[in-house]
């Protein structure tokens, strides 16, 4: 099995998307953390600004990404995606559309790009990456977590062309993440379910 690891890249240019372990650190970057499979973090740098949750902390449009190690030693990409902005008390579209069981309809506004089919497979085994709502958590300005911000509203809030959901390899998306909060004032966190680690953005 291949190292996973989550970056954080500099909005400009990409400060590291290898794989980096100990033994390749002269050539990785000082703002990368390292993840495998069922294991928690092993590495951050202290450049890497983390949360006392032990999460990468990030702005929105800094760009962020999964890779896999190559057997070259160098990273393979899986996914790079920025999370641009949030747009808070979400306006539905859908005909369908619920109201907030959680109390705000949040819109996370995402734009992503996948990897070649070789890293996809070793990281997803064959499957699709998806951005699933389920993977999302949210804290509030006073410390308390909700227990969970997956609701109904957030499939019916919509029209499915301006959300983003399953990516295959070497593709690029844009689109909407719909999310169901308790507070307009806190802190999102994202952790895909293939990682022991997540990022995370005050709102």
């Amino acid at each position: 099995m291949k190292r996973l690891s989550y970056l954080v890249i500099a909005p400009v240019m990409m400060l590291c998307l290898a794989g980096c372990n100990a033994a390749n650190s002269s050539n990785a970057s000082p703002t990368t953390a390292e993840v495998s499979p069922g294991a928690s973090t092993t590495e951050a740098d202290a450049t890497s600004p983390t949360s006392e949750r032990g999460n990468l902390q990030k702005k929105f449009g800094e760009s962020a990404g999964i890779t896999v190690e190559g057997q070259n030693g160098e990273s393979e990409p899986v996914i790079e995606f920025t999370v641009k902005s949030v747009d808070m008390d979400t306006q539905c579209t859908s005909p369908v559309a619920m109201p907030a069981e959680n109390g705000h309809l949040v819109t996370v506004n995402v734009e992503a790009e996948t990897g070649p089919a070789e890293s996809f497979k070793e990281a997803l085994y064959g499957q699709d990456f998806m951005f699933n709502p389920a993977d999302w958590k949210f804290v509030d300005d006073k410390g308390k977590t909700a227990n969970s911000v997956m609701t109904n509203p957030v499939f019916n809030c919509l029209d499915s062309k301006e959300l983003i959901r399953e990516m295959g390899p070497a593709e690029r998306a844009n689109g909407k993440i719909v999310l169901d909060l308790p507070s307009t004032k806190g802190t999102l966190i994202y952790g895909p379910s293939l990682l022991d680690g997540a990022w995370e953005w005050n709102i």
